[in-house]
């Protein structure tokens, strides 16, 4: 049996680098491929850079969400201070894992 290769930080880094919410992710999958080959290193599958480049738009739209409603919400007349820095804290939280912690994505 053979399995994917774990996806090398470095072409994780350059989805989302390269990722601008726009492009199709086949695009960006064969983007990273020419990465790898440039790096050396194992082409990733298209499922694994799929997942990396779903996850990071649904987290940079949803920090952006957060950013929104403690904009709107600063601008009224009267601000609930909790709901500012309740959405501030959760757009805070919304930062990419560091390397330690970051799931596996294929193996090795």
């Amino acid at each position: 049996m053979h399995f994917a290769p774990r996806v090398h930080e470095k072409l994780i880094e350059k989805a989302w680098a390269v990722d601008h919410g726009h492009e199709s992710i086949a695009e960006l999958w064969r983007e990273v491929g020419r990465e790898a080959e440039r790096l050396q290193l194992p082409g990733p599958g298209y499922h694994a850079i799929r997942l990396v480049v779903r996850a990071e738009r649904l987290r940079r739209e949803t920090r952006a969400e957060a950013f929104s409603v403690v904009l709107d919400e600063s601008t009224r007349q009267v601000p609930d201070v909790f709901r500012i820095l309740d959405h501030a804290a959760a757009a805070g939280r919304l930062t990419r894992l560091p390397r330690f912690a970051r799931p596996r994505v294929g193996r090795r």
